[in-house]
Parts: C-alpha cells; structure tokens; sequence
C-alpha cells in the first residue's frame, strides 16, 4: 500500500470528507455541469460525489474499520485480521493495540508500549506514506494523509475519537494549515502595462487586441478539462492527462499577451478581472494535470473551477457592455 492507486484516491477523498469536512470538495456537491470555454461536453459530477458519500461506511472486511479508516492506519481492507495475531484490525484500535504488530509472549502491541520501545514512534505504515515503516511522501497528498492520521490518532488514544466538539477542533485544526490551501496566481494593477493615451480610439485599439486573444478560445479544438480529468481516473490511466498539455501551453500564452497588452487606466480594473480569470483556468488546469501523481492538488483545481469560470465569464461580459455602453466595437 506504498503507492496511490485508483482505490486510494478515493479513499482519501472518503477521509478527508470524513475526518476533516475538507472544503474543496464542497463546490461539487449537487452541482451538475461545468461551464468552458471550450466546445465540449458537459461534465455530470454527482455520481463521483455519491460514490464518495456511499464508500464512507463501508467496511468491506468486517473488521471493524471502514475503508478509509484502513488506509490512515495501513492496514488491508481484505483482510479483518492484517497482522494474523487473532484479533480483528477494528478490535485491536479499540484496545489501543497496533493492527500493524502480532502479539506475542515477548511483544506488546499496544501503542504505548511500542512507542516506548522505539523512542515514541508507534510503528505505523500506509499509504500516505505515514510512520517509520515507509518511505517519506513529499506530494501534498501524502502530507495532507499524515496531518489527518496525525489528528485522528489523536482523538482515538484520548478516547474522544467520536466525540463531535474534539472532531470539530480537528477540523479546524487542519483547515488552519495554510500549507494545504492551493490558489490561482494573482495578478496585481502594478502588473499590467498601461497606454497613457485615453481616447475612443485608444480604447477601440485596446478592443480590437482583446477581442483577437479572446476569440481565440472558439478555435481551440478540445474535450472540456473536467472530463480529460474524469476518463483519467476511471480508467486509472495517467496518459490520458497529456491531453492537458497543449490547452495549458496556450492557456499560459494568452495569459502572458493580456499581461502585456497596453490597456487605457480607465478600464485597467476590468481588465485585471480577465487576467486573473485566465490565471484560474491554468491553475485549474495545471492540478488537474498533477492528478495521477497528487490527487489532492487536482482536488484543489476540481473544488474552485466552477467559480473560476464563472468569474472569468462575468468580467468578460463586464467588459462587453462595458464596450457596448461605450460604443466601441467589441467582437467574441
């Protein structure tokens, strides 16, 4: 379990949900469709999010412990006894004793007794790469498993693991972490190039440079993001992300020439609006690209896409009758 398969990445989104209410998943709940600004597909989320609400009791070995509760402490969802000591891996918990460690007459497997013997560490692997019996796991996935095992562990060696005020603290807790909070690069007025020259004919200019990038999304030919990311996942198969690469690329080019465009002070905000509209989507795009490798980064990209492109979608009609108003010839 040293590896983060297709089953993984469902578990830990069972228990971050579970352990922590994490909150970007909460964008998705009930929600049907996104909206892109590619011609594509829509994207109908609710039977992943069903699925993940349904995993979070199951305890396919009868153990005791539900899936996701397997995957925090390391031990086999197949298996009702993982260290074949006789007791299930769920009583063991209950008892204070490590699933991971077969008593014997010479071996206490009780975690504080392990704890003692190696110099406080209680002996625990997963597959969020926890504990001394498995390789370190930098990606934020393997990070975020630790610091919900870490909390969890916790709350069950004081006996307040189902206590719903020490839960709540753990929330809080780990939704404190800012290391774990991923956001779009924001884009600044002080990075934006200005034309001193405000005029109709300066602001019909500007028009004309913005409307040639904008509709340049109409003429990309792509399947829309979120089901590039979706097929990924349901056929566990990390190459169909590469389709992501070229909408990223070109995505990261328009940003760069609306950076770089001479805008008129007079509408510089409205402008801002659009760039850190674009600098979401490659944000979007670029953790959903990360999927296979770390799941909770594309997580991120999946909880704040849908306002991400509604924002966008809003500052450019802003700017369109913004532009009608105005009467100046804008085209999308």
């Amino acid at each position: 379990m040293n590896h983060v398969t297709k089953k993984n990445i469902v578990l830990i989104i069972v228990a971050a949900l579970c352990v922590s209410g994490v909150f970007f998943i909460h964008e998705y709940v009930n929600r049907d469709t996104q909206k892109t600004l590619y011609t594509a597909e829509n994207s109908n989320l609710t039977a992943t999010t069903t699925a993940v609400a349904t995993n979070s009791d199951v305890d396919s070995d009868g153990d005791g412990l539900k899936d996701w509760e397997e995957v925090l402490y390391g031990t086999d969802s197949e298996k009702k006894d993982t260290d074949a000591d006789g007791t299930a891996d769920g009583t063991e918990i209950t008892a204070g004793r490590n699933p991971l460690v077969k008593k014997t007459a010479k071996v206490d497997d009780h975690f504080t007794a392990l704890a003692k013997v190696s110099g406080g560490n209680a002996g625990f692997g997963s597959g969020f790469g926890v504990g001394a019996t498995t390789s370190e796991d930098s990606t934020l996935t393997g990070q975020f498993g630790r610091e919900i095992f870490s909390q969890y562990m916790k709350l069950q060696q004081s006996g307040a693991g189902t206590d719903k005020t020490s839960q709540q603290a753990v929330i809080d807790t780990i939704l404190s972490n800012q290391k774990f909070i991923l956001s779009p690069k924001e884009y600044k007025l002080a990075d934006l190039t200005f034309t001193e020259t405000i005029s109709t004919s300066s602001i019909q200019n500007y028009a004309n440079n913005l409307s040639l990038v904008l509709t340049s999304f109409a003429a990309q030919k792509s399947r829309d993001e979120t089901t590039i990311l979706r097929e990924s996942v349901d056929k566990n198969n990390a190459e169909v992300l590469k389709e992501l690469d070229p909408i990223i690329a070109f995505y990261k080019k328009s940003l760069t020439m609306l950076v770089s465009l001479p805008v008129p002070r007079t509408i510089a905000t409205m402008h801002l609006n659009i760039v850190n509209g674009l600098s979401g989507l490659v944000f979007v795009d670029e953790s959903y690209r990360q999927a296979s490798a770390d799941p909770l980064i594309a997580l991120q990209g999946l909880g704040r896409s849908q306002k991400i492109i509604e924002d966008m979608i809003l500052a450019i009609k802003a700017m369109g009758d913004y532009m009608s108003t105005n009467k100046i010839k804008f085209t999308l």
